[in-house]
C-alpha cells in the first residue's frame, strides 16, 4: 500500500463518517433506531471512530484483493464486488449474533435489534467509502504523474 492509497482512504473514511453518519443521518435512517446509533456514533465517538477505521480498513482490504484476484475491472462491477464482499462479511456476523442469545454487548444488541438493516447499512457505508477512495486515489495518481 503506498502513500496515495492510505492518504485517499483517510480522507475518504474521515468524510463517510462525517457526511453520512453525522449530517445526514444514514444509521437511523436505514435502522430506525435513534437509541443504538446514538449510543454507538455519540456517546462512544472517540472509540467508535477509530473502530470503525479498522473495519473499514479490513472490508475494503478485502474487497481490493477480490476484486485483483479476479480481475474485475469495470468501476461498476469494482462497486458489486465491494458490496457482495460487505454482504458476506457483516451478513457472517449478523448470523452469528442473532443465532446465539442476546447479551449487553453493543453488536449483539445492534443485530438482534436491527436485523438485517445493519447490513444494508454497511453496504452503504462501504460502497459510498470505496467510491470516494477511488475517486482521491484517481486524483492523487493523475496528479503524480501528470
Amino acid at each position: 500500500m503506498n502513500k496515495n492509497c492510505i492518504v485517499s482512504f483517510i480522507y475518504a473514511y474521515s468524510f463517510t463518517m462525517v457526511f453520512l453518519v453525522y449530517i445526514l443521518k444514514l444509521p437511523t435512517l436505514v435502522t430506525g433506531n435513534n437509541k443504538l446509533v446514538e449510543e454507538y456514533y455519540a456517546n462512544n465517538f472517540n472509540y467508535t471512530f477509530v473502530l470503525d477505521f479498522f473495519l473499514f480498513l479490513v472490508y475494503l482490504s478485502i474487497s481490493l484483493f477480490v476484486i485483483d484476484y479476479f480481475n474485475v475491472n469495470t468501476f461498476f462491477n469494482k462497486i458489486l464486488m465491494v458490496a457482495l464482499v460487505t454482504t458476506l462479511i457483516s451478513g457472517a456476523f449478523f448470523l452469528y449474533f442473532i443465532n446465539t442469545k442476546k447479551t449487553n454487548s453493543f453488536f449483539s444488541r445492534w443485530f438482534h435489534t436491527v436485523s438485517y438493516k445493519a447490513i444494508i447499512y454497511d453496504i452503504l457505508l462501504l460502497t459510498f467509502t470505496y467510491v470516494l477512495y477511488q475517486y482521491l486515489y484517481n486524483i492523487s495518481i493523475s496528479k503524480t504523474l501528470g
